[in-house]
Parts: C-alpha cells; sequence; structure tokens
C-alpha cells in the first residue's frame, strides 16, 4: 500500500505521511493530501472524517493555486459534510465545487449529481433553480458534443 493511501490514522500514521509528504516534490502534495483524504473518507468513522476534512482543508489553505484539485476537494468536502448530516453545508460544498467547475471547466467532479440528489431529498426548493441550471447545462454537454 501506498503511503498516501492509509486507511488507519494513529500518531504513527500521521508521523510517516507528513514525513514522506514533507519530502514529495511540491507539485504533488495537494494530491498526496486528497489522496489519503479519500482513502480515510471511505472508512466512514467520525474520527476519520476529521482528519481527512483537515488533510482537505490544508490542501485549499496551502496550495490555493493548485485548480487542478479544488473542485474535487469541495467535493470531498461536501461528502464528509453529508455523511455528518450536516446538509445545508454539503449543498454549500457542492455548489462551490460546482461554481468552479464553470471557472475551471477541465476538471469534472460528480458535485452536480451530489448536489441534485442532496437538494431533492431534502426538498430545499430555495436550491431547485440552480438544480435546473445544472442539469439543463449537462444535458447541453451530452447532447451537443
Amino acid at each position: 500500500m501506498e503511503w498516501y493511501r492509509k486507511n488507519t490514522w494513529t500518531e504513527a500514521d500521521e508521523k510517516d505521511f507528513y514525513t514522506r509528504l514533507k519530502r514529495a516534490r511540491k507539485y504533488n502534495r495537494a494530491q498526496y493530501l486528497k489522496i489519503q483524504a479519500l482513502s480515510l473518507i471511505d472508512k466512514k468513522k467520525k474520527k476519520l472524517l476529521d482528519v481527512a476534512e483537515t488533510l482537505l482543508n490544508r490542501v485549499l489553505e496551502e496550495y490555493p493555486e493548485n485548480r487542478i484539485e479544488k473542485s474535487p476537494v469541495l467535493n470531498s468536502l461536501g461528502y464528509i459534510y453529508e455523511l455528518r448530516e450536516k446538509y445545508d453545508l454539503a449543498i454549500d460544498y457542492y455548489d462551490k465545487s460546482l461554481d468552479f467547475e464553470n471557472e475551471f471547466p477541465n476538471v469534472i467532479t460528480t458535485s452536480y449529481l451530489d448536489f441534485s440528489e442532496l437538494v431533492i431529498k431534502e426538498k430545499k426548493t430555495e436550491h431547485f433553480p440552480k438544480l435546473k441550471i445544472y442539469f439543463l447545462k449537462k444535458l447541453k454537454q451530452v447532447c451537443f458534443q
């Protein structure tokens, strides 16, 4: 298993991860932080979700110029909040991910589906106009490519 795909987060895991991260090339660090966070999110355990959130926020804070990782990181933060049943925050992060994809369309996530599903499931009708816009945009992309 790669050093950036740990499924646990003990003190030793954390120390090993950050030691190796420090030695990694700077342009790869955001990706390693994101991948490690995703590995922890998959376990769906509260403590690991907290660590994953910290790792993802580091990507946004320490590597703001990294446009490749930004939308997936925002989407993953949305998923963390959805798992915690903080649906309004989750919707906000999915929405931020989609806004960034409008600015930088080279990276596409499942945010439009995640946003839509959560908005409908939670009956957040105030978001329906935006939901319609996202689906019409996706429909155009699929039908006219």
